[in-house]
């Protein structure tokens, strides 16, 4: 996500071409699954499909630049990796900025390499701490 100093202000006009940023949303989302790095990005942009400004658009433009510089990289599944199976996961109580509600994510490898994850924002927003857990 594109972070904005201090002396830069958020530009809150409406971006002139909502579908072709819909467009662009779209086509970085199918690369989450293999550019995991992008996803909390692309999620925070796609709750704005229907009305983008221009610093959305920014934010695009940003991760492109980005996939741009790590085009040679991607996931990598080694020959010699252990057949291992590890999961994590975890549950952000309460915290998403504006609406308080939570985000549950897993994360599965094989061996070394991630090979399933998702996170998911929850869409009850929960009172307390004990009906979280």
């Amino acid at each position: 996500m594109v972070k904005f100093s201090k002396k830069q202000e958020l530009n809150t006009q409406p971006y002139h071409d909502a579908p072709g940023y819909r467009r662009l949303i779209r086509k970085l989302l199918y690369l989450t699954t293999t550019k995991p790095d992008i996803a909390f990005s692309m999620q925070q942009l796609s709750q704005f499909m229907s009305c983008p400004t221009n610093s959305h658009h920014q934010a695009v433009v940003r991760i492109l630049r980005y996939l741009k510089g790590v085009i040679d990289q991607g996931i990598f599944y080694p020959a010699t990796s252990s057949l291992q199976l590890k999961a994590f996961s975890d549950f952000d109580w309460g915290t998403y900025s504006g609406t308080q509600q939570s985000i549950t994510s897993y994360y599965i490898f094989l061996g070394d390499s991630l090979i399933s994850w998702k996170s998911k924002k929850q869409p009850t927003i929960l009172e307390s701490s004990s009906k979280a857990e």
